[in-house]
């Protein structure tokens, strides 16, 4: 009987659950900013808050050892800080207006944009593998964008922004779980904490600015989409630790997939006020959208890896 890689068995566990508590979380963020009648800025407040809380309270439970100097670690968490928090923003602006099962998909966008930023900026080379799945995510955004095919251009280009600053966060978050490791036996969970007490406490500033911070229900609201983001964040912190970022990456695809499936739920179950119903033909093209976005990351990812291989 093989033996059973436990690293890399871990690391997909964490992979599948960050893509599905992160598919989750955006359905239950339409849930909020429907309901609620409330801005993305109010839910970017509280929520940020109410992870805060929890973050602050778990840091010491993953604090084994001293901390390094702030300076051994502190830009690798204010660039992880910034760059999340920068997507987050962005991310509920666009989710105002665009139904979860197109933005979810969409996100895997920041595969051709990292491409093209590295060929434009960098002067890398791709291999032709890899721009065949440049064009193959460029598709698979036409398939998933409103009826018609025509993609509205402000959500898109506020998506396309989010790709940008989670793609800086994603680069940082290992460097940051490394530079942690001396502190804790759990250096992951250490850094979800420190991460999300920053952001929590940035929150709590900008809820207190709106005066939205006592308002039971805005508070209610944002609670599932509170858990959900902070367990999506943390299995991803973990995915990225164990695995690293691009198999990470590769397995964080399956979001889109997931989220047109919940969709599809959330419709059967007749909750028609956070998912707009769509016919057939919509759905299906959706569904073709997002395996395509899948298997485009996937194709980019690998022929990476292959790549940077000796």
């Amino acid at each position: 009987m093989p033996e059973i890689n436990v690293t890399l068995l871990l690391g997909i566990l964490y992979g599948l659950g960050a893509a599905f508590f992160q598919a989750s979380s955006y359905f239950f963020s339409r849930r909020f900013l429907i309901h609620c009648h409330a801005s993305s800025s109010s839910l970017f407040a509280v929520a940020h808050f109410q992870m805060g809380v929890v973050a602050l309270v778990a840091l010491p439970l993953f604090l084994h050892n001293p901390l390094p100097s702030f300076s051994h670690y502190g830009l690798q968490l204010t660039l992880t800080v910034c760059f999340y928090l920068t997507g987050q923003r962005v991310l509920f602006l666009a989710l105002k207006n665009t139904d979860s099962s197109v933005v979810a998909p969409l996100l895997g966008l920041k595969i051709p944009l990292l491409g093209l930023i590295a060929v434009v900026f960098f002067n890398e080379s791709l291999p032709p593998l890899a721009w065949v799945s440049l064009g193959m995510g460029a598709a698979a955004a036409f398939l998933v964008s409103p009826p018609a095919g025509r993609p509205q251009i402000k959500g898109l280009l506020l998506i396309l922004l989010a790709c940008g600053a989670y793609s800086g966060a994603d680069t940082f978050i290992p460097r940051l779980v490394e530079r942690l490791q001396p502190a804790s036996e759990h250096p992951v969970f250490l850094g979800v904490s420190l991460t999300y007490s920053v952001c929590g406490a940035v929150g709590l500033a900008a809820a207190l600015y709106q005066k939205t911070f006592r308002i039971a229900e805005v508070q209610k609201y944002a609670l599932p989409y509170s858990f959900c983001w902070l367990v999506g964040i943390t299995c991803l912190f973990g995915t990225f630790s164990t695995v690293g970022v691009i198999f990470g990456n590769m397995l964080q695809a399956f979001r889109g997939l997931i989220s047109v499936g919940l969709a599809a739920i959330i419709l059967k179950l007749g909750i028609e006020q956070i998912e707009r119903r769509s016919n057939r033909k919509t759905f299906l093209l959706r569904l073709a959208g997002a395996t395509l976005m899948t298997v485009a990351i996937v194709t980019y990812y690998l022929t990476k890896l292959r790549a940077e291989l000796p």
